[in-house]
């Protein structure tokens, strides 16, 4: 039989191996990163201090992509490659949000294959909360996503109501409108062990895009052995809206499951979409389609949220409210519309980090604006 001083060493031992892999799994987080749970999920965590009088701006990525893609942190980063360094400089408070995801260097231990868009909103909105107690923020967030973040608005927004936050507006940062035909509907990945999504052969695509940025500002961005194993991973295929969804530890097709999840047609709890698309061919579709995909969708709000929920007779508006109304619905797309020039990480660099920071700060004033008068097209107080 072991000793008391044998089961002291055991324990001493034990607690040793316990604390060394804990480092070990603490290492693989960048400066300033912890892990924490949302809806049930963990994510990686990182909030970055501005001003308390300006908004929160939480931030999440696209498809198989931490949010790092927006702060940078790595061995050798410059600051001002990423976009968060810019905005915290006009004084926004920077929450950046990484959903479940398996990297290669993992900072999530355990895989949530489960994890979905409705899950995605309401992590977005617990971890919004928490970095407004935890910092005294005021009660404003604006909600940015990048690409497949798309799909994020609907959920967070009623996620963040319920809460008794104030989702200001959206920003559709090069980012997929949530409906239904906006990408391959039908289009199936195999699933990895983990229960993740495969897309692996993604990944190399995506990586020429943000070497293609760094030629521009004539250094390297995130090296490529970096880049694979440290910001692109595996995630859900319930996140992507492809039509598949995780069911009974099997990938199935679910077209409608899809859409409900995305919200794609409650288009009563919608914020309102600022835009900031391409300019260039590198990203094609988005240049093309993104500010009429979220037009719709804002025009929805206007009429959904604004009108009908409030209650307003359009029989009882002036013609002049009306009409200012009309005009309102009519060119919403391109008022909250600004473009930089680049690919789909057009955001990464530090010529286009500061021009999409820039952008961002335009669209929140042309969102008061538009709000301001619609406040006065109806006659009740749009926030």
């Amino acid at each position: 039989m072991m000793g008391k001083k044998g089961k002291a060493l055991s324990f001493f031992l034990v607690v040793c191996f316990l604390f060394s892999s804990n480092s070990a799994r603490a290492g693989t987080l960048f400066e300033g990163e912890s892990i924490e749970t949302g809806a049930g999920f963990p994510a990686i965590y990182k909030f970055i201090a501005g001003d308390k009088d300006k908004p929160l701006l939480v931030m999440v990525p696209g498809a198989h992509h931490s949010a790092r893609i927006f702060y940078g942190g790595h061995k050798g980063a410059v600051p001002q490659d990423f976009v968060a360094h810019w905005l915290v400089k006009k004084g926004y408070n920077v929450l950046a949000l990484s959903y479940p995801i398996g990297l290669a260097d993992p900072a999530i231990e355990t895989n949530h294959p489960d994890f979905n868009v409705t899950a995605w909103g309401k992590q977005a909105a617990e971890l919004a909360e928490k970095a407004m107690k935890d910092h005294g923020l005021k009660n404003d967030v604006i909600l940015l996503g990048w690409s497949m973040g798309g799909k994020i608005p609907s959920s967070a927004y009623k996620a963040m109501k319920d809460k008794g936050l104030n989702l200001d507006f959206y920003i559709a940062l090069t980012a997929t409108a949530p409906m239904p035909g906006m990408i391959a509907s039908g289009r199936e990945f195999p699933m990895l062990d983990s229960g993740y999504a495969e897309r692996h052969s993604s990944f190399a695509g995506w990586f020429k895009q943000v070497a293609v940025q760094g030629k521009k500002e004539g250094h390297e961005i995130i090296p490529e052995k970096i880049y694979m194993s440290q910001y692109v991973g595996d995630i859900s295929i319930g996140q992507q809206g492809y039509g598949q969804i995780y069911k009974d530890g099997k990938f199935v097709t679910d077209l409608i499951a899809t859409q409900q999840d995305m919200s794609s047609h409650d288009y009563g709890n919608f914020p309102l979409v600022g835009v900031v698309a391409p300019s260039g061919r590198g990203d094609s579709r988005h240049a093309i389609v993104d500010v009429a995909s979220w037009s719709f969708y804002n025009a929805n709000t206007i009429y959904k949220r604004y009108l009908k929920g409030n209650k307003v007779s359009p029989a009882k508006l002036s013609d002049a409210q009306w009409q200012g109304l009309l005009d309102v619905s009519e060119n919403i797309g391109s008022r909250l519309l600004e473009r930089v020039e680049g690919n789909h990480f057009f955001f990464v660099g530090e010529d286009g980090a500061r021009a999409t920071a820039n952008a961002i700060e335009r669209i929140e004033r042309k969102v008061d604006a538009v709000k301001s008068e619609l406040t006065t097209h109806l006659g009740v107080h749009i926030q």
